[in-house]
């Protein structure tokens, strides 16, 4: 063998140069299947289904561009079983309100041997929703039906708030 040539075996699993051949293989695969359906996600969407124009003329999709990509979307931050259903029971009512399609909002539990869990929900940082559940969880389905609307409700009582309100001394939270 020449001096400064080596060979490497490449089904051998104990080599480091062998293992780092393959990944970077995978990856450049990866890499390109993934180009590949970037490129042909479009074509194939707009064969599929010719796009809805609203009555100035514009596609939907392009309206869809500038809105909030994560618009609608409920972070769950429960912890217990309880807190669990509650969230389940409220996302799913949520997700029934179109106008909540517009809203990002974070549903926070503490729970307390106490009182139960303590649940509240957040929008914009600020509470919209704040409620102690009892430990019985026959009633959390109709306490997350009520906390819906009482959410809806208060969002859009704050964002008409925020709107039409330009106080350059006054902050958002401090209105």
């Amino acid at each position: 063998m020449e001096a400064g040539v080596h060979r490497v075996r490449l089904a051998d699993p104990h080599n480091p140069d062998c293992r780092r051949l393959r990944l970077s293989s995978y990856r450049a695969v990866a890499l390109a299947a993934l180009l590949m359906f970037m490129l042909a996600g479009p074509a194939m969407a707009d064969d599929a289904q010719s796009p809805a124009a609203d009555p100035n003329g514009a596609p939907e999709s392009v309206d869809r561009i500038f809105q909030d990509p994560l618009g609608g979307v409920v972070v769950n931050r429960t912890v217990t079983v309880l807190g669990k259903d509650f969230y389940r029971y409220f996302a799913s009512y949520w997700r029934e309100h179109k106008e909540a399609s517009k809203y990002t909002i974070s549903i926070y539990e503490r729970p307390t041997a106490r009182f139960g869990s303590e649940v509240w929900v957040l929008y914009r940082q600020q509470r919209m929703f704040h409620i102690f559940l009892p430990p019985a969880r026959q009633a959390t389905r109709e306490i997350s039906q009520i906390a819906v609307q009482h959410v809806i409700e208060n969002i859009s009582q704050r964002e008409l708030e925020r709107m039409t309100t330009r106080n350059p001394d006054l902050g958002p939270e401090e209105l």
